[in-house]
């Protein structure tokens, strides 16, 4: 219980303050937890990528020598987050159950986008910059071109978990929530319209159907899918596709 004589402290009691939140860089909290968790997590002893290293060190000497090296550094801070991820992950991710448990929790943290981005478009249709994805903010995951591609490039992973998900049994409830969400991120384009959507929807078909057996059946099938969804789309989604 927090001191009633305490709450005229703006942090305090209800949400955390701005210095806490924007003066804490995410991935120092990120590296140390993955420090800390790793003589835990590691089955045996194991060597980093040595190539991803190398490439750390490339950026930050690129980074650091560049003509505007803050400007540099501000525009790229998300490339240092991705590398050490990656750097970080080979070393733990050493089983079939754990990289699907990482494949199921990315699907299920995306979905929460997804589902809401969907829904709003079934029901109320978008427009680019106009779907409202739970916050106001246009960058990273809520920015419409970037949810868009993350939700179409999900697709073949969620298939893949609801045919062979050990986590969740596949039964006919998780089947279900799985065609369910892939009609969700099939619809995040439309809700967004954004341009990326729709190309990532077209190399995603061509891939899927050259890996089919059947592609006289199915190539067929997709071209009159794509041709009897034209008049359901909004006009202004169509305009904005025929400037690709």
């Amino acid at each position: 219980m927090i001191d009633p004589h305490l709450h005229h402290v703006p942090r305090l009691g209800r949400h955390p303050g701005r210095f806490r939140l924007v003066g804490t860089p995410v991935i120092v909290v990120m590296l140390g937890s993955s420090l800390t968790a790793l003589p835990f997590v590691a089955q045996s002893p194991v060597l980093p990528p040595f190539g991803l290293l190398l490439l750390l060190a490339w950026c930050g000497y690129t980074t650091l020598t560049a003509d505007f090296p803050a400007e540099a550094l501000t525009k790229w801070n998300w490339v240092w987050k991705a590398i050490i991820a990656g750097v970080f992950l080979p070393l733990v991710l050493r089983t079939r159950l754990r990289i699907e448990a990482l494949s199921l929790f990315m699907v299920l943290c995306a979905s929460t986008i997804i589902i809401n981005g969907g829904m709003k478009t079934a029901l109320s249709g978008g427009g680019y910059g106009v779907l409202n994805l739970m916050v106001e903010n246009n960058s990273g995951l809520y920015e419409g071109s970037i949810i868009s591609c993350v939700a179409i490039s999900l697709i073949p992973l969620i298939l893949w978990l609801s045919k062979h998900g050990t986590v969740f049994p596949p039964d006919w409830k998780v089947k279900m929530f799985c065609y369910c969400l892939c009609l969700a991120c099939l619809l995040m384009p439309v809700g967004t319209e954004a341009r990326t959507g729709l190309v990532c929807i077209v190399i995603l078909a061509g891939l899927m159907l050259m890996r089919s057996k059947r592609k006289f059946v199915y190539g067929p099938l997709m071209l009159l899918a794509a041709l009897i969804s034209i008049p359901f789309l909004p006009a202004s989604f169509t305009q904005r596709m025929q400037t690709i």
